[in-house]
């Protein structure tokens, strides 16, 4: 992918993993000479009247599962708010908690796919999200999303959308409120 756009820099956690996907990544952005930034908690990206994106983890250097290095990001566009997990599970929540960053969020794109390591109950008591997306591949072999994960974000009274049954997903926002179009419809909600 990194080949097909335009990049002006990488974002990414500052640990390795031994994957082909990795290092193909890795590769890409060695031979088109994009810069590297360290995604670490606290570090804005962008920051205009309108639009703020910033950083919220990893928050540490030392997690046990590579999953938890994930980039978690929240993007605010005036007065809307959309929160990007990665693979984060409840180590990182429980550590973006700690930082006391302000989470309420009118879209998250739920952390690992749904799987029963991601979105605590006490994470999502302070996301308070009004749509939850799982992007997940149909029948896949993880078993993903888990019905412990759907159970505490059904608690949450989101709408909640997943790529296995709604197909691509497109938000968008105005500044004031949201509007949500899928493909296995093509109509907004």
């Amino acid at each position: 992918m990194i080949y097909n756009f335009k990049v002006g820099k990488v974002i990414m956690p500052d640990k390795s993993h031994t994957s082909e996907t990795f290092k193909d990544v890795l590769s890409a952005i060695k031979s088109k000479k994009i810069p590297l930034v360290k995604a670490s908690a606290g570090k804005t990206l962008i920051t205009t009247p309108n639009l703020e994106a910033m950083i919220l983890a990893p928050v540490k250097d030392d997690y046990d599962e590579i999953n938890d290095y994930s980039a978690v990001i929240k993007i605010t566009y005036q007065e809307t708010d959309f929160l990007f997990q990665g693979d984060a599970g409840f180590p990182s929540e429980n550590d973006i908690l700690a930082q006391g960053f302000n989470l309420k969020t009118d879209v998250i794109k739920v952390g690992h796919h749904g799987s029963y390591t991601s979105s605590s109950a006490n994470y999502l008591a302070k996301v308070k999200p009004s749509y939850a997306v799982i992007s997940v591949g149909k029948e896949n072999s993880y078993g993903h999303p888990h019905d412990k994960a759907l159970a505490r974000l059904n608690k949450t009274g989101a709408k909640i959308y997943r790529t296995d049954l709604d197909g691509t997903l497109i938000f968008t926002s105005n500044g004031d409120s949201i509007n949500v179009t899928h493909s296995d419809q093509g109509n907004p909600d």
